[in-house]
Formats: C-alpha cells, sequence, structure tokens
C-alpha cells in the first residue's frame, strides 16, 4: 500500500499505541518513554505501509514542525544577504530544520503578510531581518504567537536577540585604516538616515576623538533620493572630488557596498591629485575584488547566520540567550 493512503492516526490505531509513540518511534527521539514490544509493533505497521509522515503530522505529538522562518529584506541588495542566507540554511539543516523564506524588498506591509503565512504553516522560530524597527505591539504580537524570535543583522530590541555585525566597530576600522594612509582630514560618506550606516559614524567619530582628531572634516550625507540612481550618486561623488581644491578631506570612507562600487569607478574617471587619495568601501565582496581594488570593511556575513541559528536553537532549548555583535575585519588593505 502507498505511504500515502495512510495517516499517523491509523498507525497509532493499527499498532494500538498513541500518536505520540508513533512519533517517537519514527524519529527515534525519547525512546525510553516507548516499551520493546510497543517499539515493535510501531515499526512492523510502519514497515507494511513504507510510512512517510508529513511535517504537520510529525509536528502533531511533538509540537514541532521542524521549520524556520527567514524574514529577509533582499537576496540582491545587498548580496552579503545571500551569505547569511547560505549560513543560516547549512546551520539549519545540521540541527534538522528546514527554512521558509520570505522576501519583504523593504515593504513592512508585505513583510508581516509574509510572517504570517510563516505562522499559518507553524514554523518552530523566527529569524528576521526587519524593513525598520517595527511597532512594538506588532513585535510583542509575533513574540507572543511564537516566543523563539531572532533579530537578524539588525538589533531593535523588544526584548529580542539579534545576531549583528558590530557597524561601530566598523565605523573605528575605517577611520583607523585611513589615519594609518596619513590621512588627517578624512571625510564619511553615507545614507546617514540609515541604520547600519548612523552606527558606523558613531564608531568613526570615536576614533578620531580618540586620536584627538575631532570630528571628521566633511560628513557628506546621501538622501533616499540617490537611492538606486547609479549616474546621481556617481555625479556627486564626482563634483565631491572636483571641488577638493583645497584639500577639505584627504581620505574617504564611504559606507555601503554599492555606493563604494560606485565612488571607486569616479575615482578612475578623476584625473590629477584627487584620484589616488586613499579610499575604503564597506562590504565590498571577493567576487568583484578584481575591478574594485579598494580596501573594504568585510561584516562576517556567515557568522552572523549561523550564530543567529545557534541563538534560536538555545531559545527552542529554552536557554538564556545574549546578543552577539560579530566583529567585521579589514580586507585588500
Amino acid at each position: 500500500m502507498n505511504h500515502k493512503k495512510i495517516t499517523i492516526t491509523q498507525i497509532a490505531k493499527e499498532a494500538n499505541v498513541s500518536i505520540s509513540t508513533v512519533s517517537r518511534v519514527f524519529n527515534g527521539t525519547a525512546l525510553e518513554k516507548v516499551g520493546k514490544e510497543a517499539k515493535e509493533r510501531v515499526e512492523a505497521v510502519i514497515r507494511k505501509y513504507n510510512y512517510r509522515p508529513s511535517i504537520h503530522a510529525s509536528g502533531l505529538a511533538s509540537g514541532k514542525t521542524n521549520l524556520i522562518g527567514v524574514q529577509m529584506l533582499s537576496l540582491a541588495r545587498p548580496l552579503s544577504n545571500v551569505e547569511m542566507l547560505n549560513s543560516i540554511t547549512e546551520s539549519a539543516a545540521q540541527k534538522g530544520y528546514n527554512i521558509i523564506l520570505g522576501i519583504s524588498d523593504w515593504d513592512a506591509e508585505r513583510e508581516i503578510e509574509s510572517i504570517n503565512v510563516m505562522l499559518e504553516k507553524g514554523i518552530d522560530g523566527l529569524i528576521w531581518q526587519p524593513v525598520n524597527t517595527p511597532n512594538i505591539k506588532i513585535a510583542r504580537n509575533i513574540q507572543d504567537k511564537m516566543h523563539s524570535v531572532v533579530w537578524l543583522n539588525r538589533d531593535c530590541e523588544f526584548g529580542i536577540p539579534a545576531s549583528c555585525s558590530d557597524e561601530i566597530e566598523s565605523g573605528r576600522l575605517a577611520a583607523k585604516y585611513l589615519l594609518s594612509q596619513g590621512c588627517s582630514r578624512p571625510a564619511f560618506v553615507g545614507f546617514l538616515h540609515e541604520y547600519h550606516t548612523s552606527l558606523r559614524l558613531q564608531g568613526w567619530k570615536a576614533l578620531l576623538e580618540e586620536k584627538r582628531l575631532g570630528s571628521p572634516s566633511l560628513i557628506h550625507p546621501f538622501s533616499q533620493k540617490h537611492d538606486k540612481n547609479y549616474k546621481l550618486i556617481q555625479k556627486v561623488f564626482s563634483d565631491l572630488l572636483r571641488a577638493n581644491k583645497k584639500n577639505e578631506f584627504d581620505g574617504l570612507f564611504v559606507s555601503g557596498s554599492e555606493i563604494a562600487y560606485i565612488a571607486n569607478d569616479a575615482m578612475n574617471n578623476m584625473k590629477g591629485k584627487h584620484k589616488n587619495i586613499p579610499v575604503i568601501g564597506h562590504n565590498m565582496l571577493p567576487m568583484y575584488s578584481d575591478k574594485y581594488a579598494m580596501p573594504t570593511i568585510s561584516p562576517d556575513n556567515k557568522g552572523i547566520g549561523s550564530k543567529a541559528v545557534e541563538i534560536l536553537m538555545n531559545l527552542l532549548e529554552e536557554k538564556t540567550v545574549k546578543n552577539a555583535f560579530l566583529k567585521p575585519s579589514l580586507k585588500g588593505a
């Protein structure tokens, strides 16, 4: 008989045991609670029907589906999200879990709709890269429905643990690198309204103050109108470099992978001394190292993903957890 024609309830009835006993025998868990004869009866029925339980059938007795929801912003921007997701998937598989992936594309309503679908599927936990800091009522509602929630690469607090890059350390490392290149008036460029960039600026300022250089000579903010507009951002960089005739700045930290690539192109199109001032980017991936040779601050994207799974597993086991802020590194220098 085909295994699709029988359910875990029918298996239990034919073997004269409970549904939980069938689940324990099939999954090999808590077998000390199953008698030898009962185990043999269940195994015989399983062999008879070539039984393979569905995820939801397995979860009936255990209260678990072995599914993790992963809600992310995008797999295109930044590409480092792919590294995080691969790490999450691999780490979850090692723990016997599969994932359900949701992509918000920076749409808060779509994000919540996606999470609601995951909750309906019966996920055991959620790893969440939020569009913005969610409304506390929404966060609490999701947490009430499912206690095991982990923030991914953004700490929105609310008592929910996070696995993140140490963005303050990113800013410190960038400033430290430019000072090592002889810069005394380094400039900071980025989308200052963006959460991660604002933290990098904190670290940047702190390092310069420690070195008694005060605040950076220039902080150039991009606005939301620049987002995704390659030509406009390139023009801003070109104008910025050409206007630096009085050496207002002598080095650049470009806080963001995409605008760092654009800055690199703008620098290559420049002529004269301003072309060769030290520049460092952020989160520029190794796959582009031949074309974009500038140094970069590199978050531990794989570590962020695997640590998120580790924290979630501890939550599921009701262990004490704490935030993880993984240290970035300087590459390409």
